[in-house]
């Protein structure tokens, strides 16, 4: 069952059929974040500020990734946004909203909507995004995709056309 992210009638849809599995739909997890954009006044620096909106756009994306590293994902994007309260708002919202958060004292606080919930549909395991096995640095990239990829500039990524078989 493919739902938006309404917390009652998720818990109705799993007590009356408990066998059904529920998703949220992507559109409206990018939906709610564009609305917290506007709502912590990010509106006009997003649209002004091409590489601060795409950082911005890097938080729905962890939808695709494997749900172990969806944190260590998160927090490299968090690294790369520039600090500011109303950045922090939108970070703590996420954070809060849709990957839960791991206290100092190491308790785990969950999310209102867990991250299995908005992780796309059909979304084999082996096709989702990993988190790098090290500390990437702004504009790094992994290992695996160096030999595959060329960066003419810190925006723009060129990857060369498949062999044919």
């Amino acid at each position: 069952m493919l739902l938006d992210f309404e917390k009652g009638a998720i818990t109705s849809f799993e007590h009356v059929w408990p066998n059904t599995v529920v998703k949220c739909c992507f559109f409206h997890l990018t939906q709610n974040i564009w609305r917290h954009v506007q709502s912590v006044g990010l509106q006009s620096a997003y649209t002004h500020d091409e590489e601060l909106a795409m950082c911005i756009r890097r938080i729905p994306a962890l939808a695709f990734a494997r749900p172990a590293d969806v944190h260590d994902l998160f927090d490299q994007v968090a690294m790369d946004l520039p600090l500011t309260s109303e950045i922090g708002e939108l970070v703590d919202y996420f954070e809060r909203t849709y990957i839960g958060r791991t206290l100092a004292s190491g308790y785990h606080v969950a999310a209102t909507f867990p991250i299995d919930l908005h992780r796309p549909v059909g979304l084999p395991p082996q096709h989702a995004l990993r988190a790098p096995p090290y500390n990437q640095r702004r504009g790094g990239m992994a290992p695996q995709l160096q030999c595959h990829c060329r960066l003419p500039s810190p925006h723009h990524m060129e990857v060369p056309p498949s062999p044919q078989a």
